[in-house]
Order: C-alpha cells, then sequence, then structure tokens
C-alpha cells in the first residue's frame, strides 16, 4: 500500500503497479486494491494518461474486479486514448471491445494484445512457427501481415492472431 501511494503522487510509470495487480489478482486479494486503484485511476485520468488509467483498470479487472463498477471507465479511458488511431474501429471490432459488452475482460484481454502487435514489434507462434516481426497492420482488413524468422510471410486476422500468436516484449 505504502509504495503505491509513493506512485500515486509520481507521474512514473506504472509497469510495477501493473505487475503488483497482477499478483493480487492470483492471490485472490483484488479487492483490497480496489480502493487505490480508484484513486489512481482518477490521478492518471487529470494527468491526461488515459492509456495508463485504461491498462491499470484492465489489469484490475483480469484480477478479478467488477466489470459493472469499472467497466464504463475502461470504455472511457481507451476511448480517449485510442480513438483517433487508425487501428481503433479494426481493434475495438476484433476484440469485442465495446461499451455493454458481455465479456469485458476477455474484450479488454484481447483489444491489449492487439495493442501490442504494432510495425517492428515480435511475436512467438508456439505451434512450430517460431518467432516473427509484425510487418504491416491492415485495418481495412483487419487483418495483421507477419514475416517469420524462415522468411515466410502470411497475413492473419486480427481474431485469430490474439489467440495464436504471443506478443514478446521488445526487451
Amino acid at each position: 500500500d505504502t509504495a503505491w501511494k509513493d506512485m500515486l503522487e509520481s507521474d512514473g510509470a506504472i509497469d510495477g503497479v501493473l505487475d503488483a495487480l497482477t499478483l493480487a489478482g492470483q492471490k485472490n486479494r483484488m479487492s483490497r486494491c480496489s480502493a487505490l486503484l480508484r484513486e489512481h485511476r482518477a490521478n492518471l485520468a487529470l494527468a491526461e494518461r488515459h492509456a495508463d488509467a485504461a491498462r491499470l483498470i484492465g489489469a484490475g479487472l483480469r484480477g478479478g474486479l467488477s466489470p459493472t463498477e469499472f467497466g464504463e471507465a475502461l470504455f472511457d479511458h481507451a476511448a480517449k486514448a485510442w480513438s483517433e488511431e487508425v487501428w481503433w474501429s479494426a481493434y475495438t471490432e476484433a476484440s469485442g471491445l465495446e461499451e455493454g459488452c458481455s465479456d469485458l475482460r476477455a474484450a479488454w484481454t484481447k483489444f491489449e494484445r492487439l495493442l501490442a502487435y504494432q510495425p517492428g514489434s515480435h511475436i512467438f507462434h508456439a505451434g512450430g512457427w517460431g518467432t516473427g516481426k509484425v510487418l504491416e497492420i491492415r485495418e481495412a482488413d483487419k487483418e495483421i501481415l507477419i514475416r517469420f524468422h524462415s522468411g515466410r510471410e502470411d497475413t492473419f486476422p486480427m481474431e485469430g492472431a490474439v489467440d495464436i500468436f504471443q506478443p514478446l516484449s521488445p526487451n
């Protein structure tokens, strides 16, 4: 709690908080985090850090917080952060992330994974194709073009890509 309070007062990266929320969810302790999450979300909103606010809420939802309580804020922050991007409509449609969607946790998880698929990012296909590099996002066709380490290039529907590829960290 103390470390999170310190983070609330800074304008630093939220990666540590996201990791802590993942752990809290795994240990069924997310209910203890909801008050601090609300406060942190409000601070991020005031600083117009809507992408961070959306990721914070998303981590809380994946950990077990109520979609009813946090769903509207999640969609609002996501829209403020990314709705001007050319891929916004394609990503929201492919993930199912929309106001009032029936399974917000699953929709956010898919949307967040799609966010990782940007030109130049790397993926892993566990089914044998190995690593690949995202070359292009084809919003109009809702497809992602990937070149694998073998040199093979192929396009994949966005909806399927979230299920068959693991995004790799840029580090």
